[in-house]
């Protein structure tokens, strides 16, 4: 065996470690039924063109829903929207410097 240059000697060891943890999830959440090593050639490939049919038909999806989000009844509502409208939010103001009450603050 040759040796390898830097951490690439714990490579083939990271790799079978990453596949195992990958068949675990798999097997999981119900995607695999069986280990890995026990599924045929034709159905990973199955398995891949759903997988990968599925992101197409979300792209899709996101591609026909992209002019309803440029109306302003459609479009996201950001964190920031939200909490900058809220009264106690806003209704808040620090007393002024030298102040009674930052005074009266400060003692707390």
């Amino acid at each position: 065996m040759t040796q390898l240059v830097g951490g690439a000697q714990h490579l083939p060891a990271f790799l079978a470690h990453a596949n195992q943890c990958a068949e675990t999830r798999l097997r999981r959440i119900g995607v695999l039924d069986r280990p890995l090593e026990q599924v045929s050639g034709a159905k990973r490939a199955l398995l891949v063109t759903e997988a990968y049919g599925g992101k197409l038909l979300g792209g899709l999806g996101s591609l026909i829903a992209l002019p309803l989000k440029l109306l302003p009844w459609f479009r996201k509502k950001r964190v920031t929207d939200t909490y900058l409208l809220d009264p106690h939010v806003t209704g808040y103001q620090l007393p002024a410097p030298g102040s009674e009450s930052r005074a009266e603050l400060e003692a707390q």
